[in-house]
């Protein structure tokens, strides 16, 4: 049931894990094959068929499948029962049940079935090389295929830079490979960049939380708040000895109550008169279709004649939190008029970006709203503002179909003043840490039934949460790195490996060792510049496709287009480029050049 972007991004994610387990398995196989190429030229001899050679090689795979499957199912479950924890971040709290992670058979046959599928594939074209060679060819096979036949006549054919740049030439295949193995890492790096860059830390927060702290029972947060009477209250409401202590530390700046009643306050169906925006049934019901069950349904009590309503009763401070987007826009003369017991401000609903949900919009300002106190007392209220609902400030965590604001007197007087959902308040500048240790103190030792939310704790789930997209991303771009790694290092060792003649042939007619290396090092360079060109156009056309669409799909993510990792990694990438060759040549076997040329 999971969204279109989240499917298309897992989709991504898993076809991105197979191109690289893909591309180091190749490898692997071709290595193999090259090097053992000659002993497939000699069974060709002794009258083995193509086929013959290609079962060899499907069940050495599936050999090296049984050895390493196993392991690696052993070895991922233990790594993902240590790891995932640590990436939810979860912490054994009262409010945070501890992630669990268990044998599933299923997760364990699909992996083994993925990697075997992956396996075979990168073993068929290898196998395919194997059993097409011939014994004569097998004898003089150095991987770059058929000859071109067509002679070239050039001037500056013995340059280093140009032999080394001809040499990519003679295997594009293999060119490709080892470019698109090292720029995956790159286009990933820079993908999880852009990602953690482009969230937007006080979108977040203030979705999250309009004020520097937030108190109430801690039924609250547990999406349990349901008042009833004066007795649930009571039990479920905050209590006003919290609320003393809180605005007695020195920290403390200014702050406002929010009351709210839930079944004592219902509007009489006749008295709203149904928006043409507002869904409704065949019989003209009104209510919203939810498409998780696939039903229609109806605001609640639409059935007994008056809808419930979500009233709230707020001081003034609060009020200086909601954002007006339809009606009086001075919070002054809001304020004032509120006071007067004639007017209440309405909340709309909004979606994950805050904006407003236009098809859910029951009222405007200036219209009339009628409610009715325990089913007794029936008064009209004026809309004076309409305001942005905020589900984690302003109300109980549970959605209502109507909410509405009326002062705090107002609303004592008509209902209770037991009913205290919570207080909303500020603190001074630099002592944010000395009331978030005081909140923490009083709410495990001094009244445990308490609870409390403040920003600073929200910032440490925005933290966590840069710190769990920043471990996985860059988790899974070492794993891809590491591929490319090998990819280009078993590149290095075969190029060297099948041209161990040719290296001699040219020592022969005057080639120092030296420019040996700088011949094979100039290789090494031209696959990272490859590798940079590549990774600068893939990564900036995947930043501004998938990763776009997916960060639209967000709301606290603001997509901003960078290839700034590109750009730092191009200078590691060139001097890995440089190095690495150098490396593999000064460790090859030393034999003469006679030898070499015997072989």
């Amino acid at each position: 049931k999971s969204d279109p972007v989240t499917i298309i991004g897992i989709v991504a994610a898993l076809i991105l894990i197979m191109v690289a387990g893909y591309l180091i398995i190749y490898n692997i196989f071709q290595i193999s094959i090259i090097h053992d190429i000659r002993y497939y030229g000699l069974l060709k001899t002794i009258g083995t068929t193509g086929r013959q050679i290609k079962k060899i090689l499907r069940s050495q795979a599936l050999w090296l499948c049984l050895a390493g499957i196993p392991a690696g199912l052993f070895a991922g479950f233990f790594a993902g029962k240590f790891l995932l924890p640590v990436l939810l971040l979860s912490k054994k709290t009262d409010n945070v049940a501890a992630v669990s992670v268990s044998p599933h058979l299923w997760i364990f046959i699909c992996a083994a079935v993925f990697t075997i599928i992956t396996v075979l594939i990168s073993e068929w074209k290898p196998g395919r090389i194997a059993a097409k060679v011939s014994p004569v060819e097998a004898l003089r096979y150095t991987e770059y295929g058929k000859k071109n036949k067509k002679p070239k006549k050039t001037t500056d054919g013995g340059k280093i830079a140009r032999m080394a740049f001809s040499n990519l030439g003679r295997s594009k295949g293999r060119t490709i490979i080892v470019v698109c193995s090292l720029s995956l890492t790159i286009v990933l790096m820079n993908s999880v960049y852009t990602i953690t860059n482009s969230i937007n830390r006080e979108t977040f927060l203030s979705k999250m939380i309009l004020s520097e702290c937030i108190i109430g029972n801690a039924v609250l947060w547990n999406y349990n708040y349901f008042p009833v009477d004066e007795k649930t209250a009571r039990e479920e409401s905050l209590s006003e000895s919290f609320v003393s202590a809180c605005t007695s530390q020195d920290g403390f700046k200014d702050g406002g109550r929010i009351y709210m009643s839930i079944n004592d306050v219902r509007m009489p169906v006749e008295s709203w008169e149904i928006p043409d925006n507002i869904q409704k049934d065949k019989d003209g019901t009104p209510g919203v279709y939810d498409p998780a069950f696939k039903e229609f349904v109806p605001f609640n009590g639409y059935e007994t004649g008056a809808y419930n309503v979500n009233l709230h009763g707020i001081e003034k401070f609060v009020l200086s939190k909601m954002t007006v987007v339809e009606g009086e826009k001075d919070k002054d003369i809001i304020w004032d008029k509120l006071n007067t017991g004639k007017y209440l401000i309405y909340a709309v609903d909004v979606d994950d970006d805050n904006s407003i949900l236009k098809d859910k919009v029951k009222y405007h300002a200036g219209d009339k709203v009628t409610l009715k106190y325990n089913d007794k007392i029936t008064k009209e209220y004026e809309i004076i503002s309409v305001i942005k609902g905020h589900s984690f400030s302003l109300t109980n965590r549970m959605s209502s179909d109507f909410s509405y604001y009326v002062s705090a007197d107002e609303f004592k007087e008509n209902l209770s003043e037991q009913l205290l959902m919570s207080f909303l308040f500020d603190t001074k500048e630099g002592q944010e840490d000395n009331m978030e240790k005081f909140l923490k103190t009083y709410t495990s030792e001094e009244e445990p039934l308490m609870s409390y939310e403040s920003r600073r704790t929200y910032e440490a789930s925005f933290n966590e949460l840069i710190g769990m997209i920043t471990v996985t991303g860059t988790g899974l771009s070492g794993i891809i790195g590491l591929i490319g790694i090998l990819n280009f290092i078993n590149v290095i060792v075969t190029s060297i490996t099948t041209r161990k003649r040719e290296f001699a042939m040219m020592e022969a007619i005057g080639m120092t060792k030296r420019q040996l290396k700088g011949m094979l090092r100039t290789e090494g360079m031209f696959y990272s510049v490859f590798s940079i060109i590549f990774s600068l156009i893939a990564g900036a056309l995947f930043s501004l496709t998938a990763i776009r669409v997916i960060g639209g799909g967000i709301w606290f993510i603001n997509y901003k287009f960078t290839l700034l990792p590109v750009l730092v990694t191009c200078p590691v990438l060139l001097v890995f480029g440089a190095v690495i060759p150098g490396i593999v040549f000064a460790l090859r076997k030393k034999e003469s050049i006679t030898e070499q040329i015997r072989e």
